[in-house]
């Protein structure tokens, strides 16, 4: 078999995992926020910012859209949970894709639940920003975070207004 004939052939293989998979129905967006919770879609975002209404929950079985790994869950934007939006993020990493040509930084003005949870930078881009800042805006009526057992590893603000 040629080289050209071994690429047809591998193409193939992904297609049909594809079609055989379970979740094969869902895009690959709306896997990542299928949850026990809620369930919401949302189109993709790379730059930009990502806001999120109603209940986003990362979990352990949360299928990361870069990576396709459970339990991780990357994102290459700001992120923004409003002021009706309550993120979840449980036994799980939440990390951003930023460079020093694309910082972000994660705005909550709603709901913020953190258990057994990491958030983090990722380090393996060509030239990562480490630097990031989160801002909890605690005056909104309804704003509320719950952070335990989480480890918050970036260098950065991490800005509580009360």
């Amino acid at each position: 078999m040629d080289v050209k004939g071994w690429f047809r052939y591998m193409a193939v293989v992904v297609v049909l995992l594809i079609i055989l998979s379970p979740m094969a129905s869902l895009s690959l967006m709306e896997r990542r926020v299928k949850t026990s919770v809620s369930y919401i879609s949302t189109p993709a975002t790379r730059g930009g910012t990502l806001v999120i209404h109603g209940v986003f929950e990362i979990n352990e079985t949360t299928i990361d859209p870069i990576t396709g790994e459970r339990g991780k869950y990357g994102i290459d934007a700001n992120l923004s949970v409003a002021q009706d939006g309550e993120l979840r993020v449980v036994n799980a990493q939440i990390y951003f894709l930023q460079d020093i040509n694309n910082k972000y930084w994660m705005s909550v003005k709603g709901k913020l639940y953190m258990d057994n949870a990491s958030i983090t930078i990722s380090q393996d881009l060509l030239h990562p920003y480490l630097g990031f800042n989160i801002s909890f805006d605690g005056t909104i009526p309804g704003a509320y975070v719950r952070i335990n057992n989480t480890r918050i590893s970036y260098a950065g603000w991490f800005n509580v207004s009360n």
